[in-house]
């Protein structure tokens, strides 16, 4: 899309982005060196968008295999705007409100997104387990005896 509207080769843009990647990851590393933690933090997110080539909002879709940017984008404007909606949803529901899919988004494909939507949100949720599990023992040595 981006080739398109600008009228350049699709190698110049994936070019650039990897040269913007190199660059915000380059200075990322520098910003911790000098203890600019803020500014690190900003560009972990700007370096994510620009691996993936997404805006900010279709980031956590990202994160389903399977989902490229064009999947994302379709899911997301069919009201699937995080990894809990595709987990929640139906495969059926996926079928017939992703309109943009094209040929590719079969009945298949909708329970594969759908089954490691459900993946991805139970081991976030494990992690979240574990690292409260965590916190709690250190705030309180006698925490779990």
């Amino acid at each position: 899309a981006v080739a398109k509207k600008f009228k350049v080769e699709r190698g110049n843009v994936q070019s650039l982005m990897q040269n913007a990647s190199a660059f915000a990851h380059m200075s990322k590393m520098y910003s911790q060196a000098m203890g600019w933690w803020e500014i690190s933090v900003l560009l972990e997110k700007y370096i994510e968008r620009i691996n993936y080539g997404v805006r900010e909002e279709v980031l956590p879709l990202m994160e389903l295999p399977g989902v490229k940017q064009a999947r994302a984008r379709a899911l997301f404007n069919a009201g699937f705007q995080s990894i809990k909606a595709l987990a929640q949803a139906r495969p059926q529901d996926l079928l017939n409100q992703v309109t943009t899919g094209g040929p590719f988004f079969t009945e298949k494909v909708a329970r594969k997104i759908v089954r490691e939507a459900k993946k991805l949100l139970e081991k976030k949720a494990q992690e979240l387990r574990r690292n409260a599990e965590e916190m709690l023992a250190c705030a309180d040595p006698y925490y779990g005896m």
